[in-house]
Parts: structure tokens; C-alpha cells; sequence
């Protein structure tokens, strides 16, 4: 006979039972992404009688699959089977404030859901997932497939807009006068910040030169004319004299190595009284639900970085001949670690 404290609550057994089929609901919102179905549903309510004409999907699969995302809170259905837009849908649609479609496509997507299927051997081996899956590295992968680089990109410029905002409200960057966005990509962050910031200028350090609609949007926002775009090797050498270098999504990355090298070059290349400034998740301490323990799975899976503690970043800073000086939680799942020459 099971002894008491072997017999589980209903209640837990039904959390563990979710946890355990959540690949349905990842599957679920990035099937409505890839179709579309905010963006036409935003237009009207309609039946998935309706909607399948213009997706071309099959009408009773589409219904069931409407349901469900329904049950989730992601759509409502409505009397005679109409459904209708959620705030949660509304972030489904593409040219949504803050939008989580190119999110949804992306951890969809049979390349990353093929790499994930391979967590327990990097468990068991410390070797990253994706390249272990399709022997290219995540960047390599991106090099060689442009659809999902263009998806990547686009999912990256979506955390940005909503990243900048929080950053920009939890730090002061009214001193800094050169401001060096260390793998700046396309110049999201530093249009931003220059928006808020007249007196700053910034150079956006990247491999990647910028694109035609970057230099347009640039333009068109009244700051292109206070950003440079460089390219180049953060691990060789990076622009000098900065009075801020932003890492913003680059150090949890890479290992520690790799991220001593980075941030070494940042600490040579600054200006005597510059700062550094790393934006990424924090591991905090504690069994607490955290995005950023269960982010920490991503880059185990796809880049073969990691999300750190203040503690463990404080450890490379020191290895890079950096301080850390302190640490400013924004009301995203971002923190601003800040740094400066020992």
C-alpha cells in the first residue's frame, strides 16, 4: 500500500502533466504565426470556414486548432463560431508593438525544434545541442541558410525595441559622450538611446555592415548622422577611445573564455574613464520561477553561452582587468551589469 506522502495531489499531477506537453502550445501559437492569423482576424472577426479560404488551410483543422488557442486565451470564440482578436493575439500580429510573431515562427521552426530534442545529450556531454544536430554552429547555420537568419534577425529587432525601452528607463547614459555598441547589429539600441540623448554619438561594432532600410530608417529618425557603423572582430580588437561600450545580448553568448577575450579588448580599447555596460539576464538566487534559468536552456541548446550570476560576472570582469561597480535591474528581464577599469 502507497504511503501518504507517496500519493500526489490532483493539482500537481495536472501541472506536471502541462509542463510535460508544452511542446503542443509551442506549436500551437507558432502555427497561428506562420499563417498569419492575427494579422487577418486584427482586419475582422471570421469563422475558420472563412479564415481557411485565406490561408489556405483546412477548414475543420483550422477551427480545432482555433479552439485550442482559444482555451489558452490566444483568440475568443464567439457565437455561430466566429473568433475574434485577445490582447494576447494582438501580440501575434505582425506589425504589433512589441510583437512576439517572429518569436513564435522562430522556436517553431524544425531546426531549432530538431536542436532542442537533443538537450539531454548536451547534458550529458557539455556539448552544444545545435551542433551537435546539424554540425554547423548556430552562426554558421544562420551564414548558410538565409530564411532563418532573415527570421532571426527579425525576431532579434522585435527584443530590442522592447529591450531599449527598459534599458533606457533604469540607466543614465547622460555622460557619455561616444557611445560603442559592441555586436550592435542593425542599430536598433543606438538609435534609440541617441533619440533620448543629443549630446551622444555612437559607433555600431558589428560583423555585419548595415542594410539599405537600416540606413533609411536611420535617416528617417533624424540620428544617422550621429551613428558610424564599423565591422570587425570583437574577439581581435574593438573601435577605441568609448566613453560606454554596450554589450547588450553578447556576453551570454559565449563561454567564459571567449568572454574574457571580448571583454579584455573593451577594457584596452576605452577611454580611461569609461564604463562598460553588459545587458543580459541575471541568475538569481533562490528555487523561484526565472526566465532567465529557463533562457539559460537556449544557449545551452543553440550558441553554447550561458546566462550567468552577478556573482560568476563579477569573476570574468576581474579576469578582463574590470570591476564591477554595480548591477540595475530594468522592468524587463534584462540587467544593466556596469563595469570599469580596475
Amino acid at each position: 500500500m502507497a504511503n501518504q506522502s507517496d500519493i500526489q495531489p490532483d493539482a500537481e499531477i495536472a501541472r506536471l502533466r502541462q509542463l510535460i506537453m508544452g511542446f503542443r502550445t509551442t506549436q500551437a501559437v507558432h502555427a497561428a504565426a506562420k499563417l498569419g492569423l492575427a494579422d487577418l482576424l486584427s482586419q475582422k472577426p471570421m469563422t475558420a470556414a472563412e479564415l481557411a479560404v485565406q490561408v489556405s488551410a483546412h477548414p475543420r483543422a483550422l477551427y480545432r486548432l482555433l479552439r485550442a488557442l482559444a482555451s489558452l486565451g490566444i483568440f475568443s470564440e464567439g457565437s455561430g463560431g466566429v473568433f475574434a482578436m485577445t490582447p494576447a493575439a494582438e501580440l501575434l500580429r505582425r506589425d504589433s508593438p512589441n510583437s512576439l510573431r517572429s518569436t513564435a515562427v522562430f522556436y517553431g521552426e524544425e531546426f531549432i525544434w530538431r536542436a532542442f530534442g537533443g538537450l539531454t545529450g548536451a547534458v550529458e556531454t557539455g556539448r552544444t545541442a545545435f551542433r551537435d544536430t546539424h554540425h554547423l554552429s548556430f552562426y554558421e547555420y544562420l551564414e548558410q541558410h538565409p530564411r532563418a537568419a532573415a527570421l532571426f534577425h527579425e525576431m532579434m529587432t522585435g527584443f530590442s525595441a522592447l529591450e531599449a525601452s527598459s534599458i533606457l528607463a533604469a540607466y543614465d547614459f547622460s555622460i557619455a559622450r561616444v557611445i560603442v555598441d559592441i555586436g550592435g547589429g542593425q542599430g536598433g539600441m543606438a538609435a534609440a538611446l541617441l533619440a533620448r540623448y543629443d549630446q551622444a554619438r555612437a559607433i555600431i561594432f558589428d560583423a555585419a555592415p548595415p542594410t539599405d532600410t537600416t540606413r533609411r530608417s536611420l535617416q528617417e529618425t533624424g540620428v544617422a548622422n550621429r551613428i558610424k557603423f564599423k565591422q570587425g572582430d570583437f574577439f581581435k580588437a574593438v573601435p577605441a577611445d568609448g566613453d560606454l561600450y554596450m554589450l547588450k545580448s553578447i556576453i551570454h553568448n559565449w563561454d567564459d573564455a571567449s568572454s574574457v577575450a571580448i571583454l579584455t579588448n573593451c577594457a584596452r580599447a576605452m577611454a580611461p574613464d569609461g564604463r562598460i555596460l553588459i545587458a543580459d539576464r541575471l541568475i538569481p538566487e533562490g528555487n523561484a520561477a526565472s526566465e532567465a534559468k529557463l533562457f539559460d536552456l537556449n544557449m545551452m541548446v543553440t550558441a553554447g553561452g550561458e546566462e550567468r550570476t552577478e556573482a560568476e560576472y563579477a569573476a570574468l570582469l576581474t579576469a578582463s582587468g574590470l570591476r564591477l561597480t554595480r548591477v540595475v535591474p530594468t522592468s524587463s528581464y534584462m540587467s544593466l551589469i556596469e563595469a570599469r577599469k580596475s
